[in-house]
């Protein structure tokens, strides 16, 4: 339906106002995200008495919202609000508090949880003179949880005791469970423990005394949710954090929570024969009742033994129960069952009525088990691991610092030695230049040696006289390949007849067959007697060695030539000698071949020293 219970009243002197054990879900009005006024709305004035006990209100639009005024202490309002269930309510602050600083309030044994009213108050008190104790006010969201504000030239003031604040999540801009407009409040023995709010406590601007003294909060003996007075410190913003800002006397507080719990119950519950258990004032049926038990992690309180279970779930009503008498009833759960009918307690005593009548109920839970660590795997695991890193890491650490020292020194000694051994081949290259002499200087050439193989003469200089071009070449021809890629670029080279010019064989074409050496091995002996004095300790191969052999000069003398072409003479200039035939090869004119021979005069050697570097 649309509303819920709305009153109104004016005169002088008023009667008692009460509303109680009545059932009230899914009424108000959702618009959007519209305020919609509670459910049961009381606007009272001079009204000495309200009472609103036993009142199950869930999934509404809105909650209770109670304002009173009068005219002085004589028709004060006295009002009585304990045993309520407030579940699940949006778009409406669930409890709403208000009147005038004569006006008195009994707010005890509610249970407010599971209300999402976003940027609402959950709690509301202002102006009025309060007792708020024995609440559990768990995992609500709204703007602020509680939100308190009082007179400050008056003497009343409101009184927070042993509530249980906890799990609930503020919209505001500081974040906090709690804030407070004025010094009035008094804040003891409560749970208070919020993790996802910045603060547990915020207060607002304070105010000068006419005596020049500033009024505080009085929030001693709480817990804060650890023991440590920075932990606590930095739970409330006060004057202390901002000097224009109420000052929260917070110490001493409460070190150990189970001051505030009894046993291991989750805050707010009781706790007798190793169970947890809270009194729900407000009335539902018997299968609602089961379902609640279920939300909120227990079942319905069982009655297993009937003259011990029966006598302490009968004093837990009693205890929580302001109007209670022997007549009242309770839903519980028991093995005596009926059929048609439900278990109740009533007098200490289980009985049967309808399942449909609507009942307070008792939930029972489990304890809360706080997980026993077994310290000795972790003690063992921490030696160990400590073991593995003083006796195998460390060491191996300074062995492979050790190792990259030695890794350096290995690597300067190489580099010196390879510098020592540059400096020693380019000192025996100069030496052996000093001692064959200037590379420009021609050595008179022994007669020409001549090879008769049955085909044709070889002549040229002996193996044992290099010329001054082969010496040339052993001294700075650093690039013979070594590599087989390169070999053949090596060997095609070695054939090229341009640098043969000084040759008997230059007028001849270099025959077809791929043979395994060049023809000027003779020639080279020079280059290889200098070779070892380039040697290097670290494999320098820059010369390869190519052998001859006896096998070798046979194969070439006894290999198929192509026949020998006349050579083109030069255009104006003397027509070199052409050879036609071995005959005329052998019986040419002499004079010929010596001027083709010819070699221009040797000059005197000069001295040694004018040689050295």
């Amino acid at each position: 339906m649309a509303g819920g219970f709305f009153f109104r009243n004016v005169g002088e002197k008023n009667p008692r106002v009460t509303f109680e054990q009545n059932h009230v879900e899914f009424c108000g009005v959702k618009i959007l995200n519209n305020t919609s006024p509670g459910v049961v709305d009381v606007f009272i004035q001079n009204t000495r008495m309200l009472t609103i006990s036993n009142n199950f209100i869930s999934h509404n639009a809105g909650g209770i919202s109670v304002n009173t005024t009068t005219k002085d202490n004589d028709v004060a309002i006295y009002a009585n609000i304990t045993n309520n269930v407030i579940m699940y309510n949006t778009h409406g602050v669930p409890l709403h508090l208000e009147g005038h600083h004569y006006q008195g309030f009994d707010v005890r044994y509610n249970y407010i949880a599971y209300n999402d009213v976003e940027y609402r108050n959950v709690l509301a008190a202002f102006g009025i003179q309060m007792n708020f104790s024995t609440n559990i006010i768990f995992n609500n969201t709204g703007q602020c949880i509680l939100n308190a504000s009082l007179l400050e030239k008056i003497s009343i003031s409101q009184r927070y005791v042993r509530n249980a604040f906890h799990n609930n999540f503020a919209f505001a801009y500081n974040r906090s469970t709690i804030f407070l407009k004025s010094p009035k409040f008094e804040f003891s023995y409560n749970f208070i423990l919020n993790p996802y709010n910045v603060y547990e406590m915020v207060t607002f601007n304070r105010t000068k005394y006419p005596d020049g003294s500033y009024p505080s909060v009085e929030a001693r003996n709480n817990w804060w949710g650890r023991n440590h007075l920075s932990y606590v410190a930095g739970r409330i913003w006060e004057r202390r954090d901002d000097d224009n800002l109420i000052r929260v006397e917070y110490e001493p507080f409460i070190t150990d929570n189970k001051t505030v719990l009894e046993g291991k119950c989750y805050p707010g519950w009781r706790h007798f024969d190793n169970k947890c258990y809270w009194y729900f004032g407000g009335v539902v049926p018997y299968t609602e009742a089961e379902t609640i038990c279920r939300a909120v992690r227990g079942r319905l309180a069982w009655a297993r033994d009937p003259q011990h279970r029966e006598r302490n779930l009968g004093e837990l009503v009693s205890q929580f129960q302001f109007n209670y008498d022997v007549n009242w009833r309770t839903w519980i759960f028991s093995d005596w069952q009926k059929e048609g009918l439900c278990p109740v307690l009533k007098d200490y005593r289980v009985e049967h009525t309808h399942c449909s009548k609507i009942l307070p109920f008792i939930c029972e839970r489990d304890p809360y088990i706080q997980p026993q660590m077994n310290t000795l795997p972790l003690i063992v695991t921490t030696v160990v691991a400590g073991s593995v890193i003083v006796f195998i890491i460390i060491p191996l650490l300074i062995f492979a610092c050790i190792k990259s020292v030695q890794r350096k020194e290995e690597k300067i000694e190489r580099r010196e030695a390879l510098s020592r051994s540059l400096h020693a081949s380019k000192a025996s290259l100069c030496s052996l230049e000093t001692h064959l002499g200037p590379p420009d200087e021609v050595k008179k050439r022994r007669p020409p040696l001549k090879i008769d193989t049955g085909l044709f003469e070889m002549s040229g200089p002996t193996s044992d006289e290099p010329t001054s071009d082969s010496i040339e070449k052993g001294k700075f021809d650093f690039h013979r390949p070594s590599t087989p890629a390169s070999t053949t670029d090596f060997y095609s080279s070695k054939w090229d007849t341009t640098s043969y010019g000084d040759s008997d064989l230059t007028h001849y074409k270099r025959p077809s067959l791929n043979l395994l050496y060049p023809p000027r091995v003779e020639n080279e002996i020079g280059a290889m007697a200098a070779r070892p004095l380039l040697g290097s300790p670290y494999g320098n191969g820059t010369f390869d060695e190519v052998s001859v052999n006896a096998s070798t000069m046979a194969s070439v003398a006894a290999a198929e030539v192509e026949p020998f072409r006349p050579l083109v003479p030069r255009p104006g200039g003397r027509p070199r000698p052409s050879y036609t035939s071995e005959a005329s090869y052998r019986s040419g004119d002499e004079s010929d071949y010596k001027e083709t021979r010819a070699r221009p005069p040797r000059p005197k050697p000069k001295s040694k020293d004018a040689y050295r570097y």
